[in-house]
């Protein structure tokens, strides 16, 4: 979307949002689903099932620096499909998980580390499949689903202190934990289960370092018997605020559509939540804003195509969003470096109007805040945002923008661009260089 403004009074215009969608990132893409991305530092790792990405050969795991891409040594490989889950870092050191038997040229039972040169397996791994990674101060706890992490017996979670591996309590029993996330030293536990820690808790439950506990009733198909047969497929903590993506109706005591937020008391629905016919798979926040990525048609009732912004009251588009409705096109992984949106996912072929193979950057736009003294006008925005560029026109119905000389600068942590106004009134914009 576009922000114009006049000199002293905001105007909203609308647009199409698809000038946000870079049109160069998604091509040649990905040959294979993407499951996994991470920002660390000024690099972008993903991860997935593919054996090219960019046009460069990498096995299921690679690495862009802003300019190109680049493989992890022979990547992440054997098993029946070998395919990267999740990643994450603890310091410098890149863990990845998934499915697969070996890393680089050492076997590895479905987790690894890169410690920027080799691949190493983490102590035996685990016995089934890694699907979630969350990370607190310098331990890696491990989510999934498998009976033992190393030599030990636990049940689909496990913690790594970089030597050792250690049970969470009784585990969670279930099929399977599919998403993990962490704040303040406690870990937040989403999939598909009933019992954790020998304790009723459907589908999330907490671990706080020494025991499990339910959020209220947790997430749910719906009441009775067989209604635990949902999926948390993705959990966020931003502020004091959980957030949790999948496919389910009920949180709490709430109707609440494949989405829901947690406050520490009580569960909330989300304006509508995302369609019935859909799924969440992928939240990561930026800013004031929640972007949920997944396979829908809407959110809050509003046109989405597979991805959205929740703004703390509404449902917004990113433009003409992942696809369309008549493909297949899911998202399954977001990240952000609070300037870009990276997305990833499978059966992508469009990001807006763009062709996009399986990898798309929407570029995420900000908006103004201007002060004026006399004719001299003070426009600034994040710092962030320094791949924008400010235009200006003097009628709003006028095609042509021009792009204001004044370079900007930064200052308490905004670009700041001052302009003169010399006419009984001045809109802008900020455009994506």
């Amino acid at each position: 979307m576009v922000f114009p403004f006049l000199a002293q009074t905001l105007c909203a215009l609308a647009a199409s949002g698809d000038e946000y969608w870079d049109s160069a990132f998604g091509v040649p893409g990905a040959d294979g689903p993407v499951w996994a991305i991470t920002v660390h530092g000024s690099h972008v790792y993903v991860g997935g099932s593919f054996t090219e990405i960019g046009g460069v050969s990498a096995n299921n795991i690679a690495k862009w620096d802003g300019t190109n891409w680049s493989a992890l040594g022979a990547g992440l490989t054997g098993g029946a499909l070998p395919e990267i889950h999740t990643i994450a870092f603890v310091g410098e050191r890149l863990y990845a998980g998934g499915f697969f038997t070996q890393a680089g040229s050492v076997g590895a039972s479905s987790i690894a580390t890169w410690d920027g040169i080799n691949w190493t397996a983490v102590r035996d791994g685990v016995s089934g499949g890694v699907r979630a990674l969350a990370v607190v101060d310098n331990s890696l706890f491990v989510g999934g689903s498998f009976s033992s992490a190393g030599q030990l017996t636990v049940n689909n979670i496990a913690k790594w202190d970089g030597t050792n591996w250690t049970p969470l309590g009784d585990g969670i029993v279930g099929t399977a934990v599919d998403s993990l996330a962490a704040s303040d030293g406690s870990v937040y536990a989403g999939g598909r289960f009933t019992i954790a820690g020998g304790i009723g808790a459907t589908n999330i439950a907490k671990w706080d370092g020494t025991n499990w506990y339910a959020l209220g009733q947790g997430l749910r198909a719906y009441d009775g018997v067989g209604g635990e047969n949902a999926i948390v497929r993705a959990l966020l903590v931003t502020g004091t605020a959980i957030y949790a993506g999948g496919g389910f109706r009920l949180a709490g005591e709430v109707g609440a559509t494949n989405i829901a937020g947690w406050d520490g008391t009580k569960w909330r629905s989300l304006a509508g939540g995302i369609d019935m016919s859909g799924e969440v798979y992928a939240l990561v926040a930026s800013g004031n804003y929640l972007y949920a990525g997944g396979f829908f048609g809407s959110a809050g009732g509003n046109a989405a195509n597979d991805i959205a912004i929740w703004n703390s009251n509404d449902w917004l588009n990113l433009g003409s969003g992942i696809g369309n409705r008549n493909s297949s096109a899911t998202v399954l992984a977001l990240a952000s470096n609070g300037n870009e949106l990276y997305v990833g996912g499978g059966g992508i072929t469009l990001a807006g109007a763009n062709a996009s193979t399986n990898l798309a950057l929407w570029y995420i736009p900000y908006s103004l805040r201007l002060s004026q003294a006399g004719n001299q006008l003070s426009l600034r925005w994040p710092a962030t945002g320094t791949n924008f560029v400010l235009d200006a026109k003097d009628n709003i119905t006028a095609t042509n923008w021009s792009e204001v000389s004044s370079s900007h600068v930064l200052h308490n942590n905004e670009c700041v661009v001052t302009d003169t106004v010399a006419g009984p009134q001045k809109f802008y914009r900020l455009r994506k260089k």
